[in-house]
């Protein structure tokens, strides 16, 4: 075998196990320093009695100071920078782009090398994510933010799709408030307005009023999606 031969056995071999280490370090964490480490395998471990804790490889760190990480079964975000360092929350990703969408999960159900559901196991299945839940989004590599009018309008003010939706987002919200306002406050009125409470057509109509704002819940979640997907759209123009 000549030297040309065996120049390129050697690079082929490194190659191959350059990918193979690449294919192998599939996990990873993100501190909430930003410091990023990946690993071959990440395990989550939570003691009776004990601070819940991560462990990649040979290194290990509390919960509350991962802020995104990623197993064998997803990508996910640590919630406690949004709800506070006691409590154990978590979003796995459901989708990608230049704005990436989360839905808030019971992470015990991936926090394996498998997930945690079995057949014939429904009332575990129900704590999958279903994909349809848009709870928290990020910018590229940024922190995790809950998926409100507020946090929206400040990310995806640059799209004026985007921004029409998530005014009408708003809207929704404000009329289902007065409308459940109203509601209550007829059956209130016709609640203490009697001696002897009896159901009453006015009662009844505060009971329609009151429930009506359930109409809306579901066009309301459907303007932040389309908000979301407006924003990760091709610019025009572009590749």
């Amino acid at each position: 075998m000549n030297l040309a031969s065996y120049s390129k056995s050697i690079v082929l071999c490194c190659i191959f196990f350059a990918t193979a280490h690449f294919c192998a370090a599939q996990h990873y964490v993100i501190l909430q320093n930003g410091d990023s480490i990946t690993g071959i395998r990440l395990t989550y471990d939570s003691p009776i009695a004990q601070n819940a804790y991560f462990t990649l490889d040979q290194n290990r760190w509390k919960a509350n100071e991962i802020a995104k990480f990623s197993n064998s079964n997803g990508t996910f975000a640590n919630l406690s920078h949004i709800h506070g360092n006691d409590t154990e929350r978590y979003a796995v990703r459901i989708k990608k782009g230049r704005a990436n969408a989360y839905e808030e999960i019971t992470f015990g159900v991936y926090c394996d090398d498998t997930l945690k559901v079995y057949p014939g196991m429904k009332k575990v299945n129900k704590l999958l994510a279903s994909g349809k839940e848009l709870d928290y989004y990020c910018m590229g590599n940024s922190p995790v933010y809950a998926a409100n009018y507020k946090n929206m309008m400040r990310d995806f003010s640059s799209n004026s799709e985007s921004v029409y939706y998530i005014e009408h987002h708003r809207k929704l919200k404000h009329m289902q408030a007065a409308l459940l306002a109203a509601g209550l406050g007829i059956m209130s009125y016709e609640f203490f307005r009697q001696d002897n409470f009896e159901f009453t057509p006015i009662f009844a109509l505060g009971t329609v009023i009151s429930l009506a704002p359930l109409l809306a819940q579901s066009p309301k979640k459907e303007d932040i999606w389309i908000a979301f997907d407006e924003f990760n759209k091709p610019k025009v123009g572009t590749e």
